[in-house]
């Protein structure tokens, strides 16, 4: 068993590895990981080498523990050790990836209050053009269509908009999981402000984007009971959206053509979908405000059929 020191010294070593991204720790922690490929299994495995690692590395392997075998150029480590600090990484990972999960929930929240809160007020302050919504939604899509995490989110979306399109009197509502928005980007995803949807600090803007864009032609409502976990929170557990009542087919027609088909997806619909009851106020579009850019660049494209 490591002492005191060198055990809250290893401890140390994870947190600024998982926490910080520390060069040094992940060098360290490679060391390790290769002391354990060997000690489990005899390879002959010698990437690790003295002279690959700075002096400083080298002091605190020594400290650690680690002993180098000059003959074999490897690492090594007792088992006892071994077994000792395979547990304390495991729960310094497990402690940052719930740290990670608690923050993108806060993120969530965040963004979902920024980019929802319209749906309770006045929707007409945001109403947009067919030829906006077309823009936003191909510009959504080439951004993120490459990363197969924000397939279920796309392929919802396609099928809602389809449902929508296919039973025209009243809207459709979706309702969809928070790992949707979560897991789509990653960990890091994070509500941003203005510059295209994400602020510049932000690794992964997917959750905001993805919001943003629903929040353009749909409105948030209440979960229903049976969308929520069991004993989970209903506004952190799923989000129910519904088609605003005010969008015509010819501007919802214009969103779909934008999204990836289903041919192009890798992932099911995420979430549920059913009918919503709200009778629809703008079905052939005569209350459409004026937009000649689709009928310019793109003849039919978006034509009531």
């Amino acid at each position: 068993m490591a002492d005191l020191s060198a055990a809250a010294a290893w401890q140390q070593v994870c947190r600024a590895y998982f926490f910080e991204q520390d060069v040094d720790a992940q060098t360290i922690l490679h060391v390790f990981d290769t002391a354990v490929i060997e000690h489990s299994t005899g390879g002959t495995n010698s990437a690790d080498n003295g002279g690959s690692l700075t002096d400083g590395v080298k002091l605190r392997l020594n400290d650690l523990g680690f002993a180098f075998q000059q003959d074999g150029a490897k690492w090594r480590l007792p088992e006892a050790l071994l077994q000792e600090y395979s547990l304390t990484k495991s729960a310094v990972r497990r402690e940052y990836h719930e740290a990670q999960q608690k923050r993108s929930e806060e993120r969530l929240k965040e963004c979902l209050l920024k980019y929802t809160k319209a749906a309770d007020g006045d929707a007409g302050a945001k109403k947009v053009t067919a030829s906006q919504l077309y823009r936003a939604a191909k510009r959504f899509s080439a951004a993120y269509q490459r990363s197969i995490s924000t397939h279920p989110f796309l392929a919802g979306l396609h099928k809602l908009l389809t449902c929508q399109l296919q039973r025209s009197a009243t809207t459709w509502q979706w309702t969809v999981d928070r790992a949707v928005f979560i897991e789509g980007g990653g960990s890091s995803s994070g509500c941003g402000g203005g510059g295209g949807g994400a602020a510049a600090e932000d690794a992964d803007p997917f959750m905001a984007e993805a919001l943003q864009l629903l929040a353009s032609m749909l409105r948030r409502v209440d979960a229903p009971a049976d969308a929520v976990e069991v004993g989970g929170d209903a506004s952190a557990a799923a989000t129910t959206w519904e088609v605003e009542p005010w969008l015509s087919d010819r501007t919802l027609r214009a969103a779909l053509r934008a999204l990836p088909p289903p041919s192009r997806l890798q992932a099911l619909p995420s979430g549920a979908f059913a009918e919503g009851g709200t009778a629809r106020t703008n079905v052939d579009g005569k209350l459409d405000a004026a937009d000649g850019w689709l009928s310019d660049v793109c003849p039919g494209l978006c034509a009531v059929s």
